[in-house]
């Protein structure tokens, strides 16, 4: 809704004419040949769009709600954990080769800042920031 509003109020900024784009003579005469329109268009701020009243008022509830969005989404991520344990591992298939390399790469893979999401199987998945943890 908000962000339907603000491309109203910039329709309204192009279609009507300005103050700082026209002179004082333009508007002068807009008053003389229809005086109500220009009563109501001046009244409601309609030619000066984006220094009205009412426009920074529709700014600062954006500013509002975008830092509500992100205060609700930074703090439901801070306490998400949605890392999966590693799965149980049959050791004894493993050799220990293959160990060392996947404990090397979690330690590899952790400095760029990866998490290891699950492990089976001699398959490690990681993930790093994951799209689902944070909003559109």
């Amino acid at each position: 809704m908000l962000i339907v509003l603000t491309f109203i109020a910039a329709l309204l900024g192009v279609l009507i004419p300005q103050v700082g784009d026209k002179s004082p003579s333009y508007f002068e005469e807009w008053k003389l040949k229809s005086p109500k329109v220009f009563y109501i268009v001046n009244l409601l701020q309609f030619n000066r769009v984006y220094t009205s009243v009412w426009f920074l008022f529709l700014v600062f509830i954006i500013m509002l709600s975008l830092g509500y969005s992100l205060y609700s989404q930074i703090r439901r991520n801070l306490k998400r954990k949605d890392f999966a344990p590693p799965a149980a591992v049959d050791w004894d298939s493993i050799d220990a080769k293959t160990v060392i390399e996947q404990e090397s790469l979690i330690r590899f893979m952790r400095r760029r800042r990866y998490f290891l999401k699950n492990r089976s199987d001699n398959v490690l998945v990681f993930s790093k920031n994951s799209i689902n943890r944070w909003g559109a």
